[in-house]
């Protein structure tokens, strides 16, 4: 019965997520919002958080660069979804002039961050380091001066890292011990950029990869095969409200949640199952150059405000059960 129950509870909250399109622009205005955390800005140029991951734990860890006039210095925080206490994991590390990007966790519960140094010293390429326990980073991937690791997701033991420079996506399994790949796992002309950027944020679903294509305003799928090769790169969705798309991340119900860059604002996306898009939140006063998103079904989505433009980042909490008119 209790199974049954679930299933019913799972069900209800899947259609009326799928249901948003018709009522998007009713419920706008009731989504209920909590500043859980946020970063004073820091002089000279503040700082920018450009990712965010839900560990283990239940706690949320931000990615977070604080811009200075010679170096630039990465970190990583543990926040309390709860209370918005912040707790330093990782950092200060010296990024040269690039920043910290993706976050993520692997099937163990290790921590992952994406090294954007954009620099041709032999001791700080681009890549990917793991955090360890007492917040030290060890080198599990390296990468071109040319790169720029964003976006990162594993399937199974693989570690994917996006590229929206080189419009390509790494892999790498860091069991095996560190590498440096000499050709991306996937490049492709759909995934070059046009004016800026090319694919950022990944996530997975079952055994496709699904990035967003930044210039074009597209999410972009492709599968893994069986051998660990990709299969033909397709279309899910293109909109012009997906322009500057960058973080992604699916609900249990198989909605994809996309978070758009915008100057001091942007937008909060979902992407039903068909494709089809549907913004819940645009340009509203609590967006603040959005860069991921984290959905904690059924209750909420956490979005990190990376604040490129206004130096002082911020974690809100949309209340998911008002967004679809549950409550």
């Amino acid at each position: 019965m209790k199974r049954m129950l679930r299933a019913l509870a799972f069900g209800a909250l899947a259609l009326l997520v799928i249901g948003v399109a018709t009522a998007a622009g009713r419920t706008a205005a009731r989504v209920p919002v909590r500043t859980v955390a946020s970063w004073p800005f820091t002089p000279p140029y503040g700082s920018f958080a450009e990712s965010m991951a839900r560990g283990p734990d239940g706690s949320l860890y931000v990615s977070r660069t604080i811009w200075g006039d010679t170096t630039d210095l990465g970190v990583i925080e543990r926040v309390s979804p709860s209370n918005g206490s912040r707790t330093t994991v990782t950092g200060p590390v010296n990024v040269d002039g690039g920043l910290f990007a993706g976050v993520t966790f692997d099937g163990q519960g290790r921590l992952y961050v994406a090294l954007a140094t954009f620099s041709s010293d032999p001791k700080n390429l681009p890549g990917v380091a793991r955090v360890g326990p007492n917040g030290q980073l060890t080198r599990v991937l390296t990468l071109p001066p040319n790169s720029f690791p964003n976006g990162l997701a594993f399937h199974g033991n693989w570690l994917y890292v996006t590229d929206p420079l080189l419009g390509a996506v790494w892999r790498t399994n860091p069991t095996n011990g560190p590498s440096t790949p000499a050709h991306p796992w996937l490049a492709d002309p759909a995934l070059a950029p046009v004016t800026a950027l090319g694919p950022d944020g990944v996530a997975f679903r079952g055994d496709t990869m699904y990035v967003t294509q930044y210039d074009r305003g597209q999410i972009l799928r492709v599968d893994v095969h069986a051998d660990g090769s990709p299969g033909t790169l397709g279309l899910f969705a293109q909109d012009p409200k997906l322009v500057t798309a960058d973080g992604i991340m699916f609900d249990p119900a198989g909605n994809l949640w996309v978070t758009v860059n915008g100057p001091g604002t942007g937008r909060l996306i979902v992407v039903q199952p068909s494709g089809h898009v549907v913004a819940v939140a645009s340009n509203d006063g609590w967006l603040d150059y959005p860069t991921q998103p984290v959905v904690v079904w059924p209750w909420s989505v956490y979005v990190v405000n990376g604040s490129f433009d206004n130096g002082i980042p911020s974690v809100v909490e949309v209340g998911l059960p008002f967004v679809f008119g549950v409550l």
